[in-house]
């Protein structure tokens, strides 16, 4: 069957959707009022006292040039975490992990 004939086409069905759309923004006021509400019971961000104490502490001692790996290796070994990617296909890691 022709597109033409059928009656249906993404035009028509766009310019329904816009004007359904409208419609219901304009019942609903475009969700002002209750984007203000919402506002109103939400309590402020705090931030933990940890980012302060971050931001504070030393920075590490590094050795440049170093490569991706050897940074990602050191990050794993002070997490504790270097045994999970020690895994086929993580070669540059792998033996960055062990120098």
């Amino acid at each position: 069957m022709p597109r033409a004939k059928q009656g249906n086409s993404r035009r028509r069905f766009m310019k329904q959707a816009v004007l359904g759309a409208g419609a219901t923004a304009a019942t609903l006021g475009a969700g002002s009022v209750g984007l203000a509400a919402a506002e109103e019971d939400t309590a402020p961000i705090r931030v933990p006292d940890e980012f302060e104490t971050a931001k504070n502490a030393a920075l590490p001692a590094v050795d440049f040039p170093m490569t991706g790996a050897q940074v990602f290796a050191r990050a794993c070994k002070e997490e504790g975490v270097a045994a999970l990617f020690c895994c086929p296909g993580n070669y540059s890691v792998v033996h960055a992990i062990s120098d």
